[in-house]
């Protein structure tokens, strides 16, 4: 049994507008949730999957630099620079140092 991963550190995400949180809901764009409180999936302190709330979500800047990120199977997904990933080795990235073919941890995992 694969031992769990280290929880994200905090972050002050940038997420583009259109950008999906999945929600109890199921996935919402999350410029449709400012000003509200939302449970949304995240990876809990103990390395499993499981609901926190959202709180304090806002929009920090109608227009701002956005990087765009492409997935091998082809999904992207537009952040802030500053906006911090996982790399593989468990150390916080941020967006704009990324390169091509650098290895993030992945938020979870589905059972085989």
């Amino acid at each position: 049994m694969e031992k769990p991963k280290k929880p994200p550190p905090p972050t002050n995400s940038r997420l583009s507008g259109s950008a999906l949180v999945e929600t109890i809901d199921g996935p919402v764009e999350i410029l449709t949730l400012v000003g509200k409180v939302m449970p949304v999936t995240t990876r809990l302190a103990d390395g499993t999957i499981g609901f926190r709330m959202m709180i304090n979500i806002r929009e920090l800047a109608a227009e701002a630099p956005l990087v765009q990120f492409r997935n091998e199977e082809g999904q992207t997904l537009r952040v802030g620079h500053d906006h911090l990933f996982v790399a593989a080795d468990g150390s916080p990235i941020a967006a704009e140092s990324v390169e091509e073919g650098t290895e993030l941890a992945s938020g979870w995992s589905y059972p085989e």
